[in-house]
């Protein structure tokens, strides 16, 4: 049985490639197809991540570690979340305060959450702890974090799926930066 076995109301007509001159119909999801540069383990020299990558389609341990680079258009967000929570966040100057410290680390990870919320198999993933890093691979900045896939059942799909939320002026929206499947072991 195919896809196209399938009688759908609405088909879907989706060309791969410029060149390509398949048709693919009654595609009933929009996510379909695996982009390796995606998968730490299948960059290529050159290859830069489109928006999140994780290490490897095949999740053998109960950490996933998820990098999200970190594009130009994130800066007007954070500076408005900046402002909104009050951190005190001046590049040229040296914090001697402890406390300062403390509620802008508070801070930035409460902003970093609200923009990037992951989801795993259709679950928000709450209170994440996110770092600032230059991705060991391709150099290209970002924000890592690791998510427990402990209780993950073994041998299937799972979905791991990033949004961006911009919030400026009181208006926000949603936009998706990445779904990616992984299987684990």
């Amino acid at each position: 049985i195919s896809l196209n076995d399938i009688t759908l109301e609405n088909d879907v007509v989706i060309r791969l490639g410029l060149l390509d001159g398949r048709e693919y119909t009654n595609l009933t999801a929009y996510h379909y197809a695996i982009d390796n540069r995606e998968y730490d383990d299948l960059l290529q020299d050159g290859d830069l991540i489109r928006s999140m990558s994780i290490p490897s389609e095949v999740i053998r341990s109960n950490s996933l570690p998820i990098f999200v680079t970190y594009d130009e258009y994130f800066d007007r967000t954070i500076s408005y979340m900046v402002d909104s929570l009050e951190l005190e966040l001046d590049f040229e100057k040296v914090y001697n305060s402890r406390e300062v410290l403390r509620r802008n680390t508070r801070g930035i990870q409460v902003a970093l959450n609200e923009m990037l919320p992951i989801k795993l198999n259709g679950e928000v993933q709450d209170s994440l702890r996110w770092f600032f890093r230059k991705h060991p691979m391709t150099e290209q900045e970002g924000f890592f974090t690791r998510l427990d896939v402990t209780d993950l059942e073994v041998g299937e799909v799972h979905d791991l799926v990033a949004f961006y939320v911009p919030v400026y002026r009181d208006r926000t929206d949603t936009s998706g930066v990445a779904w990616i499947p992984f299987w684990k072991e």
